[in-house]
């Protein structure tokens, strides 16, 4: 009997979602080598710090962030950071494996777009309301199309037609885009009510995310990816940390010269 058959349908679903933190349960280094986790726990107390320690104007990420202190900001921007450097990543991971022109450029840009809007949407304040709303809604509308696209191209169908039965993408990770759509339904209908009814669906949207692009890490997870990408505490904080701080430097010039409630125009 394999050792995949051998466990329990449970088992196998924990595997599948959470297999980029459980992969890692031995290693040495414990929880300092669970950089993805971690990832999510910094984006999880900036969300948490921001909503219970200041109030903002409008009830959301973005403005929450134009009044946090620049200590609690650079969570936010790690956070991001990490996210973006993950989906160029998986980008360039997938579109190595493919073996048809068009499908490796689509590829590309389904993990490019999303992760440079994301840039975009961080280093414009929302004080700054139309590139920022802009790169918002190219976020969102873009990712949603890479996770959609993602489940096409490596359908059974597509696989068989193109590439002779293979897949470029097998993480089998699916908890994430459910989550991610939900998070995006509820944006879409308290879109317009500034309230915590938003705020819910924002942060679950922007989590499942980075959750996605992570659960790539995994090995295995492209045809020519046999080890898992080695993301620890210094990926994490030392490497996409330092990018943070240069978006966060970034957002705060824009802030204080292109908005007049926070600098001079």
């Amino acid at each position: 009997m394999s050792a995949r058959s051998s466990r329990t349908l449970a088992e196998r679903v924990v595997r599948a979602q959470f297999g980029v933190v459980t992969d890692k349960a031995h290693d040495p280094l414990g929880i300092w080598a669970q950089g993805e986790a971690l990832c999510e726990l910094v984006w999880h107390a900036f969300a948490l710090l921001a909503m219970t320690l200041y109030t903002a104007e409008n009830v959301s990420l973005c403005g929450h962030l134009e009044v946090v202190p620049n200590a609690l900001a650079t969570l936010y921007f790690i956070g991001i950071t990490a996210c973006a450097h993950s989906a160029l990543w998986g980008a360039m991971m997938g579109a190595r494996a493919e073996s048809v022109r068009a499908l490796k450029a689509a590829r590309a840009l389904a993990g490019a777009v999303p992760a440079l809007a994301l840039v975009g949407l961080s280093v414009f304040p929302r004080c700054m309301w139309h590139p920022h709303q802009e790169f918002v809604v190219l976020w969102s509308n873009a990712t949603a199309l890479a996770m959609l696209f993602e489940l096409a191209v490596d359908s059974k169908y597509v696989s068989r037609r193109f590439r002779g039965g293979t897949a470029v993408t097998s993480s089998g990770q699916a908890l994430a885009q459910v989550a991610f759509f939900v998070g995006y339904l509820i944006t879409i209908k308290y879109y317009s009510v500034n309230g915590f009814a938003f705020f819910r669906g924002e942060f679950l949207g922007s989590a499942s995310y980075g959750w996605w692009c992570f659960s790539k890490h995994r090995a295995g997870t492209f045809p020519n990816q046999t080890a898992a990408r080695t993301y620890t505490w210094r990926e994490l904080f030392v490497l996409d940390g330092c990018i943070g701080v240069l978006f966060l430097t970034a957002y705060r010039y824009n802030e204080y010269k292109g908005c007049d409630k926070f600098g001079n125009v």
